[in-house]
């Protein structure tokens, strides 16, 4: 489950705008992805990239970012007017540094 900043998580996955695959971004051989909120509190949009594993699996995945911890990275608007996040796509390896690159759309 993914839990956010909302009083239910059924609030927050309103919020979600997209979810991605995205190969394997840090290196470690596993798969990837991203999910995107084009709104997220006062932001005008957030991006979580989360790491896949092996074991064990996720059970929960808070992106509330001071309790995100090792779970990957996430990246949040200057502006409250861009709708970052709208768009997250793979971008194969384009600095061609062997590990998956990928895009942020505003």
């Amino acid at each position: 489950m993914i839990l956010g900043p909302s009083s239910s998580s059924t609030e927050f996955v309103a919020l979600l705008w997209s979810a991605r695959g995205l190969w394997d971004v840090n290196g470690d051989g596993i798969s990837d992805f991203a999910i995107s909120a084009d709104t997220y509190l006062t932001s005008g949009g957030m991006v979580w990239v989360i790491f896949g594993k092996k074991t064990p699996a996720f059970e929960n995945i808070d992106t509330i970012p001071a309790n995100f911890g090792t779970n990957g990275v996430y990246f949040k608007s200057a502006d409250v007017i861009h709708y970052f996040g709208c768009a997250v796509m793979p971008a194969g390896d384009f600095n061609n540094d062997g590990i998956a690159d990928f895009l942020i759309g505003a």
